[in-house]
């Protein structure tokens, strides 16, 4: 069974390893790595990145022990300035931004029982002289579970935070100065499963619409929470793919969710990236599934290449940036929502390094990487990571410039058995199959119409992708 996943892992690293795509042209351009202490043992980890939301050459980075970091980005990162955790009363753990005013979660999502969930507001006016407005932190933060700020999202004059074990804190922040406890709601944890390990059930990931929160609950599965009445949440629904419960209890972690209108894009963690139909919020339908590691059945998670934890959607290309831990970035094609398909990656799973946040502008990315000490061992720490910080990418928005849908053609039969007949084309060309993963199967030039032998590819969805004089075109193909 070990050589068995060994051989898989093998096959994985390869189809991750890093590669050079004409789509989006990722090229590194700075990095700042963060200091280790304690003969290693520990060391500042890089969580949530953000972009200025005004459009500012300017990324404010949570990096836990490190405090709040400011960097200009124009040409590239410049840290000019940092708010101490001691100013911010505890660990910096993740942002959100509205107008000028940074909104700062803090207290410690990493199992430390004696944090406090709390909220900083930062005046960013002037990035590089932030004023702290308020700070705010849970009294009654319970000393046996894990507490903190797993995610903050703001609606109007209210703050909602995922507060891991406690649940979801809602906050008035109408005046900065003074902010003020609305309501707490800790959801049952009791769903899907009832044998759920309290440890493992923590609400850090959340989306809002109107009055529905969508909180990821980690191992409980994504809820759906009426707030409605502010000061009285109330669970209405609940989802969660049961393929990771149905036949055992498997380690499952919700970690982050993006709405697109009636589509959720839900991150699985090792268990890749689900997409639901939240067209009816009371009964959200799956999708689609994409699952690079055929979670849960093939081995453990920490034997995983991929951890999806922070999502950033680009609506304008149908492309979802993910933060995919080992394998540090992987970027996915979601114009269909019923086939997601991964098209670009940064970063390799043969080093040791891990993301854990990641956030975009029109064409940089910037990635945060965690610092795990390889002097902890299994069960406290999996894996582990060495290398802790930031990094800003160039990429082409949307592709190398190449147009699309500048030709067109057929193939036949759809679904293909043994051959793949491709018609309709004049001249050279370069035509690649594609799986869901992204990975490419099989690939080779073409003149006029050609012929391809499909028979040794497994049953399954893939895609023809049709390069010709700088324009591209790509079809849906089933292979039974």
């Amino acid at each position: 069974m070990r050589l068995l996943r060994l051989l898989l892992v093998i096959t994985l690293l390869i189809s991750y390893a890093p590669k050079t795509y004409a789509q989006l042209n990722l090229q590194l351009m700075a990095e700042e790595q963060y200091p280790v202490f304690l003969l290693g043992i520990g060391g500042i980890s890089g969580l949530t990145p953000l972009v200025d939301k005004l459009d500012r050459p300017y990324v404010y980075v949570a990096s836990n022990e490190g405090g709040l970091k400011i960097y200009e980005t124009d040409p590239i990162l410049n840290l000019v300035q940092v708010i101490d955790t001691n100013i911010l009363i505890d660990k910096v753990t993740t942002l959100e931004q509205v107008d000028t005013l940074l909104y700062v979660g803090t207290g410690n999502i990493f199992q430390d029982t004696l944090a406090h969930i709390g909220l900083s507001i930062v005046n960013i006016a002037d990035p590089q002289n932030p004023i702290v407005m308020d700070n705010w932190w849970d009294p009654n933060s319970n000393d046996t579970i894990s507490s903190g700020a797993g995610v903050i999202r703001i609606q109007g004059d209210y703050a909602f935070i995922g507060g891991m074990s406690e649940g979801m804190v809602i906050l008035n922040i109408s005046d900065p100065n003074a902010i003020t406890f609305v309501s707490k709601f800790q959801p049952d944890i009791t769903y899907p499963l009832a044998s759920n390990d309290p440890k493992k059930v923590n609400a850090r990931g959340m989306a809002i619409d109107g009055d529905l929160v969508y909180l990821c609950y980690d191992q409980g599965g994504v809820r759906v929470i009426d707030c409605s009445t502010i000061s009285i949440p109330v669970e209405v629904a609940a989802f969660s793919n049961p393929i990771t419960y149905a036949v055992g209890e498997w380690p499952r972690a919700y970690n982050n969710i993006v709405l697109d209108d009636t589509v959720a894009y839900v991150a699985a963690d090792y268990c890749g990236l689900e997409v639901w139909s939240i067209a009816d919020p009371l009964n959200a339908q799956l999708l689609a599934h994409w699952n690079p590691h055929d979670c849960p059945v093939n081995g453990w998670w920490w034997e995983a290449p991929v951890h999806v934890n922070e999502m950033i959607l680009q609506r304008e290309c149908d492309m979802l940036f993910m933060s995919t831990g080992k394998s540090e970035m992987i970027i996915m094609d979601v114009a269909d929502p019923y086939m997601p398909f991964a098209i670009d990656s940064f970063g390799t799973v043969l080093d040791t390094t891990i993301t854990w946040g990641i956030d975009i502008t029109d064409d940089r990315i910037y990635l945060t990487y965690a610092y795990v000490s390889q002097w902890l061992v299994w069960p406290l720490v999996p894996f582990y990571s060495n290398w802790n910080g930031i990094k800003q990418l160039s990429y082409t928005n949307c592709g190398l410039g190449i147009k699309e849908e500048e030709f067109d053609f057929t193939i036949s039969p759809n679904p293909a058995y043994t051959t793949l007949e491709i018609e309709g084309l004049t001249g050279s060309y370069i035509y690649d199959l594609v799986d869901i993963t992204g990975k490419i199967v099989q690939q080779g030039s073409g003149v006029n119409d050609e012929q391809l032998d499909v028979s040794l590819l497994k049953s399954g969805a893939y895609f023809i992708r049709i390069t010709k004089d700088e324009h591209r075109v790509q079809k849906k193909l089933l292979i039974e």
